[in-house]
């Protein structure tokens, strides 16, 4: 969520504090959609 991000940033005066959203949400977006097809492909 960009807001919080930039809330969150401004809050803290650094941008350490976002770091770890960065690398979280691309393998949060893969996690989603290949357990999605999985979910999907195992109910069919």
């Amino acid at each position: 969520m960009t807001a919080a991000l930039v809330a969150m940033q401004e809050k803290s005066g650094s941008p350490i504090a976002v770091l770890g959203y960065t690398a979280a949400v691309p393998f949060g977006h893969i996690l989603l959609t290949s357990g999605g097809t999985v979910i999907v492909w195992m109910m069919s």
